[in-house]
């Protein structure tokens, strides 16, 4: 499945979409969109990055920190869990909530 830069824009956690793939081209951040039918689309390793940087952001660390700490990630292998993910080949999947909850 692809996604439209609005997808991502909203994982990323950012205001602005046209803002957020400006910063996307100036921070060098690892999302790669690519043309389809005329639009950009973005793949689901490139919206788990998004998810990242948003986490990221929650915690007030820069574009440039980001793109630091996201270095660290092997996309081969992330794209491969992903794409395993996305076909049902795993049988457990961990979720680690760190939302601050109000109670």
């Amino acid at each position: 499945m692809l996604y439209s830069s609005f997808d991502i824009k909203t994982a990323a956690k950012a205001c602005d979409k046209t803002q957020f793939i400006a910063d996307i081209r100036r921070h060098d951040l690892p999302i790669e969109g690519r043309n389809f039918a005329g639009r950009k689309a973005y793949s689901l390793t490139d919206l788990a990055v998004a998810l990242l940087i948003g986490r990221l952001r929650d915690y007030e660390i820069s574009l440039t920190s980001c793109r630091r700490l996201l270095e660290r990630i092997d996309r081969n292998l992330l794209r491969d869990h992903v794409d395993r993910f996305a076909a049902n080949e795993v049988e457990d999947v961990v979720l680690e909530s760190l939302s601050r909850c109000k109670m």
